[in-house]
């Protein structure tokens, strides 16, 4: 690693729609400040909470939100054309003109963007990261695709690189995700391989379990999947544990063999990942990453209306690798039976720590 006589000043912006866009920044952040490097994150929410507890030495800046999400329903060209683009264009200009502002006061010499359109400037180091260069839309309007693609594309195309947290070769994660583009040109994509951040292990290990059920979601989805797996948890044997994801309740209940706890944190979840023969949950990325790191089994069931996650599952069953089942059909005892018969990812796949090592040795020296 080279040694610099002066720390450089780094600037991150993560997309604060849950705290995948963070965790996925966290390898690089730490990997930045242990070189001496001046770190400043500006977002806001958990992201900004996390942020404060996972790396203090950071400093924090405010920064605009983005009002809305992208739609997920199978209106979303229409929604996206009438609604969405006029909010998302008013919410990049003031995210544009709050970052000319920072770079006056701060001078940054790298600027890192997680899925925010407009945190570039000229004359600077400007890196995007993002696994969703395009969206892969339900059948019946499969053929409008190319719209919300030449959209990124617009705005993608004036990073210096796009770092996607993936990989170039045959086992690559994301599919048409992130591959075989229309409008950006490969030389621009740098596939780096997995980012993720899981807590390290602790002292006090919960011990062997057999199976792992993450329930997550937004509502009703979450409520209609825990429902779900509450009458149908005795039908699997062993030790099962089941996080509801509901931070706003704190109880534990067990229900024969599976113990049943309403919320638990990062840390305790990184644990019992760890421990787990098999894990049963959404098709989120971020979970995807963290079991290819820890090299897990699973069965997926997506949350129903979510286009990327859908498009993930179908994705790994298409490529042998994991089996899933939707909501609306999902039985416990089949689904594991099924997904008993699947190898998971590949496990040749270089861990966060290769990746994280092969970026600083080759891209931000």
């Amino acid at each position: 690693m080279n040694e610099r006589m002066q720390a450089r000043r780094i600037f991150f912006a993560p997309l604060d729609w849950g705290l995948g866009h963070v965790t996925r920044i966290l390898p690089l952040i730490r990997r930045f400040l242990q070189q001496g490097d001046q770190v400043y994150v500006a977002t806001r929410g958990r992201a900004l909470e996390l942020l404060k507890r996972e790396t203090p030495a950071c400093a924090f800046l405010d920064f605009p939100q983005y009002p809305i999400r992208y739609p997920r329903s199978k209106y979303f060209v229409t929604r996206f054309m009438f609604i969405t683009y006029p909010q998302m264009l008013l919410a990049m200009w003031k995210e544009k003109q709050a970052l000319h502002k920072l770079h006056q006061l701060h001078h940054f010499d790298i600027i890192f963007s997680d899925n925010r359109f407009c945190v570039n400037l000229p004359g600077v180091r400007c890196y995007l990261i993002s696994h969703q260069l395009r969206y892969k839309l339900p059948w019946l309007i499969s053929q409008f695709e190319m719209i919300p693609e030449y959209f990124n594309y617009l705005f993608f195309n004036k990073y210096d690189r796009i770092i996607v947290p993936d990989y170039a070769n045959e086992q690559q994660l994301t599919g048409e995700l992130s591959h075989r583009m229309r409008f950006l040109s490969e030389s621009r994509l740098l596939y780096a391989g997995i980012l993720c951040d899981l807590p390290p292990s602790t002292e006090t290990s919960p011990g062997k379990i057999d199976y792992l059920i993450l329930v997550s979601g937004p509502e009703p989805q979450r409520s209609i999947f825990e429902r779900i797996i509450f009458t149908q948890v005795n039908l699997l044997p062993g030790r099962v544990v089941v996080a509801l994801g509901t931070p706003e309740k704190k109880y534990r209940i067990r229900k024969g063999n599976a113990i049943f706890y309403s919320y638990l944190n990062r840390e305790q979840i990184a644990e019992y990942m760890r421990q787990a023969d098999f894990i049963i949950c959404r098709s989120g990325y971020t979970t995807i990453m963290e079991m290819v790191e820890l090299k897990k089994k699973g069965v997926f069931i997506p949350t129903p209306g979510q286009i990327e996650q859908e498009y993930l599952a179908r994705y790994y069953l298409k490529r042998g690798w994991c089996f899933y089942m939707p909501q609306n059909k999902f039985n416990l005892h089949t689904a594991v039976k099924e997904g008993k018969k699947y190898p998971g990812f590949p496990v040749e796949l270089n861990t966060t720590a290769a990746n994280v090592d092969h970026l600083f040795n080759n891209i931000f020296q």
